[in-house]
């Protein structure tokens, strides 16, 4: 092979490999794409509440809550991301509690960017905490977790 069809052949293989590496964003960490469904008139006690925690884009967590309790009439369902260190604090709340009731809204929403590596994971709502738990992020997280709430 003459040197010229080698140089081609080195300089497309270097950009193919090139592409394949995905740069850490330089973005801050937030919490984007909040979306919540209807409540649902089910009981709370046939319902298993958990999260659902799913890498996406490689640096970023989805995160999905299902049966989360809220007020009947919420108003907006606000949720609240901050990383300190290796904590995820997640607070969700919403801004109206007008009702006498509550009932189960499922709430997904991502995270991040966040360096592979572990985490403590707090999740509260409205400041009470419901779940504290280690979870290992990496480009193939992909986990299901029960919330046992003791009210």
């Amino acid at each position: 092979m003459k040197p010229k069809h080698l140089t081609i052949v080195l300089i497309f293989l270097a950009t193919c490999f090139s592409c394949d590496k995905s740069e850490f964003p330089s973005k801050d960490f937030s919490v984007n794409e909040i979306n919540y469904g209807d409540c649902k008139t089910v009981t709370k006690s046939v319902l298993n509440e958990y999260l659902e925690l799913t890498t996406i884009n490689d640096y970023y967590l989805a995160i999905s809550h299902i049966n989360a309790m809220f007020n009947c009439v919420p108003g907006q369902i606000i949720v609240d991301a901050i990383l300190e260190d290796n904590k995820i604090s997640i607070n969700e709340y919403s801004t109206e509690n007008s009702a006498n009731c509550i009932c189960p809204y499922d709430l997904s929403f991502l995270i991040g960017p966040l360096q592979y590596d572990t985490y403590t994971l707090s999740v509260k709502q409205a400041n009470y905490e419901i779940l504290n738990v280690e979870i290992d992020f990496n480009k193939d997280t992909d986990l299901k977790i029960d919330i046992e709430q003791t009210n």
